[in-house]
């Protein structure tokens, strides 16, 4: 549903712009992911602090993503990964993930190195 509203959403503004970006926080990251996948009114897609991958999910006993970023049977047919290569050559940037504990992969980056690697990724900044 999440990923229908959106796509929705980006289809009214895509009669105003030349390109929509979609930017996602935390949990909140994987919906443009998944929708920049299933439809190219995306012009790509950033990702900050979430999830690196399901399989990481799969291998803990437990872990701290909230159950909204799970996709039921996803590891089946695709990772997080693919989906960041399902939308090239559209561009895609993952900033700051973390894995299944919510723990940073690498160190913390201040606000505007968090914006500047997102514009970066996105190709709008040289």
């Amino acid at each position: 549903m999440r990923v229908q509203d959106l796509l929705a959403a980006v289809r009214l503004m895509r009669g105003n712009y030349r390109a929509v970006y979609a930017v996602g926080l935390e949990g909140g990251a994987l919906v443009p992911l998944h929708a920049a996948a299933i439809d190219n009114s995306i012009s790509g897609v950033a990702t900050v602090r979430t999830l690196i991958s399901y399989q990481d999910i799969l291998e803990r006993p437990l872990y701290a993503e909230p159950l909204s970023s799970i996709v039921p049977c996803a590891r089946a047919y695709y990772d997080l990964a693919e989906l960041a290569r399902m939308i090239s050559p559209r561009p895609s940037v993952a900033v700051e993930p973390h894995d299944a504990l919510r723990r940073p992969i690498k160190a913390a980056l201040s606000d505007e190195a968090v914006v500047r690697e997102i514009l970066s990724g996105l190709h709008l900044r040289r």
